[in-house]
């Protein structure tokens, strides 16, 4: 009966566990997205979604292979004043959640720039604290 009980225990700790886990994927999901649409809408208030713009950097590749490193906050200005763009796209290509409290995501930007996401549970709410980026290049 202790046998039966434990493993009956020990599934149903499981099951909230992964369904935890599947609530936080989906949570840094909407924060990518998140970003997406911000830029794309140039929507300052879906970017302070995204980001924990105070503490965030964003850093990247230039085309002439230096790397460049830029305050979150910068960026959110200079993309909240361009052009909105309804043709720009993404799509998540991974997401990986670690304890509950830090996740990192895999994006492509419109097909032009592959970037990595750090995040953070801050509060209640999956924010980007960092932001490396790749451009992908036409050989």
């Amino acid at each position: 009966m202790k046998v039966v009980l434990s493993l009956l225990v020990a599934a149903l700790l499981s099951t909230a566990c992964f369904a935890d886990e599947a609530a936080d994927k989906a949570a840094v999901e909407a924060a990518v997205i998140s970003y997406l649409e911000g830029v794309r809408d140039a929507d300052r208030e879906k970017l302070e979604t995204a980001f924990d713009a105070p503490n965030a950097h964003m850093k990247g590749f230039r085309r002439d292979g230096s790397i460049g490193v830029y305050d979150m906050r910068a960026i959110i200005d200079a993309w909240s004043n361009e052009n909105p763009d309804p043709t720009m796209t993404g799509a998540v290509l991974s997401i990986d959640v670690y304890h509950g409290r830090i996740a990192h995501a895999v994006f492509d930007f419109n097909g032009q720039y592959l970037d990595l996401f750090q995040l953070a549970k801050v509060g209640e709410e999956w924010k980007i604290v960092n932001k490396l980026y790749m451009p992908i290049f036409a050989d």
